[in-house]
This record gives C-alpha cells, structure tokens and sequence, in this order.
C-alpha cells in the first residue's frame, strides 16, 4: 500500500469511530478519547520513536502486508466495540480501560486474571531494585490502579 491510500484509510477509520461515538450519545472531544489515538498516528516519524504514543505509526502500517493490515484493523475493531459498547461485558470488577491494556499487550477482551498476571511479568522486568526503569515501573503501576482503582 502507498502512503495516501493508508492515510485514506485511516482518516475515513477515524471519522466512522466518531459518528460512532456520537451515535452511543457521546461526544468524542468532550466525553472520551478516540481509540483510533491510541491505535493510529498519521505522522510520518520512523517505526519505533519512542515518542510515539500510537500502537501502530504509520511507518509500521505502511510496511505490513494486506493480510497484516488487516489483523490490525480487526484488533481495533474489538477494541472499539468494547470501550463503545461495555456493557455487553461479562459483569466483572474490572474496569475497562483500553489505552491500559493496549500499554500491556493485551486485547480488549482480556480478562481480569490475565491482566494482573501481564501486570506482574512486567513489575518484576521493570522495578527499580531488580535493575529496571523507575520510570517505567511507576508509570505501570498508575496503569494497574486506572484499571484496577478499588485495590491499593
């Protein structure tokens, strides 16, 4: 794929989350943030900055194939569906938080057990007293209470 027709693609992803949103009756400027953000930057920085929020830049887009794209966008699909619609959730403790579990590498229908059990992997790479990033590990640790804000 050619740079314009994945910026197309993109933009008119874009553009249908936000007429869904506005159709769950929210409004994304004002209640919530895009997923596509999380997902998607239309910038063109090289695959890996490590100043880029997005999951997938769009260098990264732009190397993968048809087939790749297209795991890409039914992960984003799953993700949508689950921050627009949550109620149709198992009825758990857990609080959804997409941009959370994107952080972690798990999918949006990730379950509790799962969560904390990537949270720990993570902890234990990551803490400073076992040589990690202090950095990093403190900025797990607000993700784990955005998803889990009942424990302390």
């Amino acid at each position: 794929m050619d740079i314009r027709e994945v910026k197309h693609r993109l933009r008119r992803l874009k553009r249908q989350e936000e007429i869904l949103w506005e159709y769950a009756g929210h409004s994304p400027v004002e209640d919530v943030s895009l997923i596509w953000e999380l997902f998607f930057s239309l910038r063109e920085s090289k695959a890996g900055n490590s100043k880029e929020k997005a999951k997938y830049p769009l260098a990264e887009l732009l190397n993968m194939d048809e087939n790749a794209f297209q795991s890409v966008m039914e992960e984003y699909a799953r993700f949508l569906y689950a921050a627009i619609l949550p109620e149709d959730r198992e009825e758990t403790d857990f609080c959804f938080n997409p941009e959370a579990l994107l952080l972690l590498g798990l999918p949006a229908n990730a379950e509790p057990g799962e969560v904390k059990k990537r949270f720990r992997e993570l902890a234990k790479q990551t803490h400073p007293d076992l040589g990690g990033d202090p950095d990093r590990f403190i900025e797990l640790m607000e993700w784990y209470k955005k998803l889990f804000p009942h424990k302390k």
